[in-house]
């Protein structure tokens, strides 16, 4: 005998039939990757963002319904997908699979899931691209730790490139501090560049402070002899520049041809590099094996800005370089009429050559009006600048003579100070030498003296004056 069936078992005896057969469903969208099927066999509302992203998916890269779960971090039911059967490690068109494309956009928690479902984590893609790799290229920090955590390799290379080289590039100081954390490699490099050189040539001050304190050496330089600072101010990045600087990177130090820091900021115009070097201490009128110097490097390319600062830091204006050429000459030359008119304006010479290799008819115009109106130049300004010299002094010329005791026009020879001497019964004491009279000799006639020595006292080595000099 059958038992007795009842409402109440046979609604759910239905509802029992009615799950077994949308889990039969279920794996079988899943093994048919039909995702409109199993979104909605998994109540997911069918928006039109949606189903465009499962298109996208689907024709142009191929991928499973965990493809999606990843690029949009559905770690939820991930799980339910892999235990209705869904591959964990499908690869799509790209080579790509949920791990790397869960590490690409920075789902760390999708990452667990799918480790979770015991996923591959080191799978690459079909350009040989690891899931490390492509979440330090995007600065996933979050995504690095969790797949270091689950035993990635954080120093598998993309041809030559590491992970960390790629986070350098890209300028991710968080991404670096994560792989260091992995114990990854900072110093691998690629194409004669380590990351932090790459760093500094791409202006990245956060990425360089990051890898200098996670050991990378930033005193180094490539196989042209150039710094991280050259780099940096070959590009014209002044914060990598001041980062540098505060890391004790010289300033100074040239490439194999001579060319320093500022002479490379000279040569491409970057003017606030200029000014950072110059505030740094770097050498204005330094000059390469050329015997170029910075100002002349701006002139030959009409970088008038970078002129004006290297001016207003000093940089001479005549200094020749191998060929004799002045800045004034280059730019007139090479046809740069702004650069001239600076040049003139600060006093430049060699006018009559520069005038002899003009083309321009702008810059001969502007040079034959210069001459014209002024025949001898212009002088620079002129500026007073006290001077400490030293004059021998006898120390008796500081008693005798109150009134010019902190002031000496002429310097005073022992004979002048002995005929002074025998003469000074002739008028009264001043306050001084009734205060500290003077040791006198007996007799009132002068006498040889040697020239070094007064009455047996050494004198001494000077006395220091003030005097005005005129400098240009």
């Amino acid at each position: 005998m059958f038992p007795k069936e009842t409402p109440n078992s046979r609604t759910t005896s239905l509802e029992t039939k009615q799950v077994q057969e949308n889990q039969t469903s279920l794996i079988e969208a899943v093994k048919k990757n039909d995702q409109l099927e199993i979104f909605r066999l998994l109540g997911f509302e069918e928006e039109p963002f949606v189903r465009k992203s499962i298109y996208e998916i689907n024709s142009k890269y191929g991928g499973s319904i965990l493809h999606w779960a990843a690029a949009f971090g559905g770690n939820d039911f991930i799980m339910r997908l892999f235990e209705a059967g869904a591959e964990v490690n499908k690869q799509d068109k790209e080579g790509r699979t949920p791990v790397y494309i869960a590490a690409q956009e920075g789902h760390a928690a999708a990452i667990r899931a799918l480790t979770d479902a015991r996923a591959d984590v080191n799978i690459q893609d079909a350009s040989g691209t690891t899931p490390v790799f492509i979440a330090a290229k995007y600065g996933r920090a979050s995504a690095i730790e969790a797949l270091h955590a689950a035993r990635a390799t954080v120093n598998t290379s993309q041809g030559s490139l590491t992970p960390v080289w790629i986070a350098a590039y890209n300028g991710h100081a968080v991404a670096i501090r994560a792989l260091k954390a992995a114990d990854a490699d900072m110093n691998t490099p690629s194409g004669g560049k380590t990351p932090v050189f790459i760093a500094a040539q791409n202006g990245h001050a956060s990425a360089i402070a990051a890898l200098h304190y996670a050991g990378a050496n930033v005193h180094q330089y490539n196989n042209s002899k150039e710094t991280l600072m050259y780099a940096a101010a070959k590009n014209g990045h002044t914060e990598a520049i001041l980062t540098l600087n505060r890391l004790k990177v010289s300033v100074y130090q040239p490439n194999q041809d001579g060319e320093t820091p500022l002479y490379a900021a000279a040569k491409n115009g970057h003017t606030e590099a200029i000014r950072a070097l110059t505030d740094a201490g770097a050498k204005v009128d330094k000059d390469n094996k050329a015997k170029e110097t910075p100002l002349y490097a701006a002139a030959k390319n009409g970088h008038t800005e970078a002129m004006r600062a290297l001016t207003d830091a000093g940089a001479k204006l005549n200094k020749l370089n191998q060929y004799g050429e002045t800045p004034i000459e280059i730019a007139a030359a090479n046809g740069h009429e702004s650069a001239v008119k600076i040049l003139l304006k600060k006093g430049a010479k060699e006018r009559n050559r520069a005038l002899s290799k003009a083309k321009d008819t702008e810059v001969i115009s502007l040079l034959e009006e210069h001459i014209n109106q002024y025949p001898q130049g212009i002088n620079p300004p002129r500026v007073k600048e006290e001077v400490a010299v030293y004059a021998p002094v006898n120390p008796f010329a500081l008693l005798l003579r109150e009134e010019r005791f902190t002031k000496f026009p002429k310097v005073i020879t022992p004979v002048e100070t002995m005929n002074q001497e025998a003469s000074i019964s002739t008028r009264p004491p001043s306050s001084l030498e009734q205060k500290n009279p003077p040791i006198l000799p007996s007799f009132k006639q002068p006498r040889p003296v040697d020239k070094d020595n007064v009455i047996g006292v050494r004198q001494p080595l000077g006395l220091l004056q003030k005097t005005e000099k005129i400098v240009r």
